[in-house]
């Protein structure tokens, strides 16, 4: 914001030499970014109205360059602060992952699958980067996965989740039944040890609901029109919102999974995954074709999505993990730059 700048009203402009018109340069700071700059005689506008901050005292204009580079280096820092990571955010990058774990299967597809932090696409929800998450065409067993997973909060009670939301961006899908990045829980079944998948579908059932290509969409996990489906099930009880997820199994909690495949075989009841997590973002039908999903292969063939900013209460506290290319955006170091440029500016003029 413009609060930095010099309070309006003060001193006057130095007196100007013999035929040069001292002027007071005002800008109006709201609405963001500043509007250009007026420049008014003194004896026209001696004081500042509402809403008006005085920047600069000039003789007939000719200080303008000399103040318009710090400005314009203030305002871009500024704008670049809001895509910094919010406060206490948890960054997750290749140097340290935080407790979370990728892994991918390119099963059939002749394309490997992608995993990886990237910069952007377009302004992230936070930071500067992502984790971009791609699969190839894959129509039979196995079908091609990628997982971004951790076991921070295994053992969490669902009712104790008090927020929870993350957001996506698809770049591109070949069917209209492709998802985006969806979440996968993996819980106990709040009586025993036996394990329950859970899957959010952004895009409702059909993926035909809310569909917005290249664009970050925010998806509240918790919202009463969400669609949360127990997978694996034969049961006609299987989807609903938050509060049915955390009603269908009274006192379930996160649990963790084998590392392996939907459809290997359960082992001591306990369900698996590619990263063996009970929080997972992944892209990854279960397996080409079900009864239930028909073809379910088309969720997740050629999808080209990204993930950032995943957010989860737990009896109110928040854990934001925010994913990122390198641990702390570029943008800082042109806040200083820009701050450091505009302090000079200030103190050569209170000279």
């Amino acid at each position: 914001m413009i609060g930095s700048l010099p309070r309006a009203g003060g001193r006057r402009c130095r007196k100007a030499p013999a035929g040069d018109v001292a002027v007071l340069q005002w800008t109006y700071a709201p609405p963001y970014p500043p509007g250009p700059v007026e420049r008014r005689p003194v004896q026209a506008f001696p004081y500042p109205q509402e809403g008006w901050k005085r920047i600069q005292c000039s003789k007939g204009g000719k200080m303008m360059k000399r103040f318009a580079l710090p400005v314009v280096a203030v305002t871009a820092a500024a704008l670049l602060v809001g895509a910094l990571a919010p406060a206490g955010a948890v960054v997750v990058w290749p140097g340290d992952m935080q407790g979370w774990v990728f892994a991918t299967r390119q099963g059939t597809s002749s394309t490997p699958p992608t995993a990886q932090f990237v910069n952007g696409p377009a302004t992230t929800p936070a930071g500067s980067g992502s984790f971009q998450m791609r699969t190839g065409y894959s129509d039979t067993n196995p079908i091609s996965k990628v997982y971004l997973g951790t076991n921070n909060h295994s053992g969490v009670a669902l009712s104790r989740i008090t927020s929870f939301k993350y957001y996506t961006y698809v770049a591109n899908r070949d069917y209209t039944d492709g998802q985006p990045p969806m979440i996968e829980l993996i819980t106990d079944s709040g009586s025993s040890a036996q394990q329950r998948r859970f899957w959010f579908l952004p895009w409702g059932p059909n993926g035909t609901q809310n569909v917005q290509l290249n664009v970050w969409q925010e998806w509240d996990l918790m919202s009463a029109n969400g669609r949360w489906e127990l997978v694996g099930t034969s049961s006609t009880n299987y989807f609903g919102n938050w509060s049915w997820v955390v009603g269908r199994y009274s006192g379930a909690k996160l649990a963790t999974p084998y590392v392996g495949d939907y459809v290997d075989p359960l082992v001591n009841l306990q369900l698996a995954n590619q990263t063996g997590t009970s929080l997972s973002v992944k892209i990854g039908a279960g397996q080409a074709a079900d009864s239930r999903y028909g073809a379910w292969w088309r969720t997740s063939s050629s999808i080209n999505g990204f993930v950032d900013l995943l957010v989860i209460g737990i009896d109110g506290v928040e854990y934001v993990y925010d994913f990122e290319v390198v641990p702390e955006p570029a943008s800082l170091t042109a806040l200083a730059l820009g701050l450091g440029a505009f302090g000079g500016l200030l103190r050569r003029n209170r000279k």
